[in-house]
């Protein structure tokens, strides 16, 4: 939109090349965002939570470990308990149970329908990715390999989802 952009820089990760832009038309967030992350692998999760650290992106990371974990959050019985999350991050695949079932799961329960999902794996596997975006995923991003690339895709990510974008209430 015109004169939202102050200036943009390329960064490389990897192979890969990505536009930053810097806005200024739109301010972050006040409070902090909640997220919540669902990946099998715990020394991920620590890595997902210590780049949002290290970049110095305010936000409140919940991670989970097993579908059962999340699905135990969500079916709460008392739902006043439950904070819905801003975004979701899940991981492509856990022992026995492929990442579409976690989103299969989150967009059955009425109030989390409008939240984004976004895929952060290693894998990538295009069928799979194709079946993420046709089951009501929102973004494919292919997990970084140091902290630095973590910390470029999380302020990324933070720039993309809580300044740029207006996410539903």
């Amino acid at each position: 939109y015109s004169g939202a952009v102050k200036g943009f820089k390329i960064v490389r990760v990897g192979y890969y090349r990505f536009f930053v832009m810097t806005i200024y038309n739109r301010h972050p967030p006040t409070i902090r965002p909640f997220i919540i992350s669902v990946d099998e692998d715990i020394e991920d999760s620590f890595l997902l939570k210590s780049a949002f650290a290290a970049a110095d992106l305010a936000v409140d990371l919940q991670s989970y470990h097993s579908l059962a974990e999340l699905e135990a959050y969500l079916n709460c019985d008392d739902n006043s308990k439950i904070r819905l999350p801003k975004i979701v991050i899940v991981d492509m695949r856990f022992p026995g149970v492929m990442a579409n079932q976690t989103i299969v799961t989150l967009k059955a329960h009425p109030s989390c329908r409008r939240i984004p999902i976004i895929m952060l794996s290693g894998m990538d596997d295009p069928q799979a990715i194709n079946e993420f975006y046709d089951i009501g995923g929102s973004a494919f991003i292919k997990k970084p390999t140091s902290l630095e690339n973590w910390k470029m895709i999380v302020t990324i990510l933070w720039e993309y989802w809580f300044v740029v974008t207006t996410l539903s209430t």
